[in-house]
């Protein structure tokens, strides 16, 4: 398998922390996926991702299979989860 981007590795382990962390707010919404990885407190290094960095990072993520978009009932917007336990 060919090395994750560090944009890559910010977003899935963002998605992993959340769904450990807090799996009441899980899956992410793209607004709450980059706002955990621009996020300032336990955070090396500390980055400031826009919408189009973390959409790409997840695109790539998809085609690896690693992310995928979940929507449907419940879900008024389009919500990002792993696919690492699978």
């Amino acid at each position: 398998m060919e090395t994750l981007h560090p944009a890559e590795v910010r977003v899935l382990g963002c998605l992993v922390e959340k769904d450990m962390a807090t799996p009441e707010y899980y899956p992410l919404t793209l607004h709450a996926l980059q706002n955990a990885c621009n996020q300032k407190s336990s955070r090396d290094p500390v980055v400031n991702y826009d919408e189009t960095a973390v959409e790409q990072a997840l695109a790539r993520l998809q085609d690896r299979g690693l992310v995928l978009r979940v929507s449907g009932a419940g879900h008024r917007v389009e919500k990002f989860a792993h696919r690492l336990g699978e």
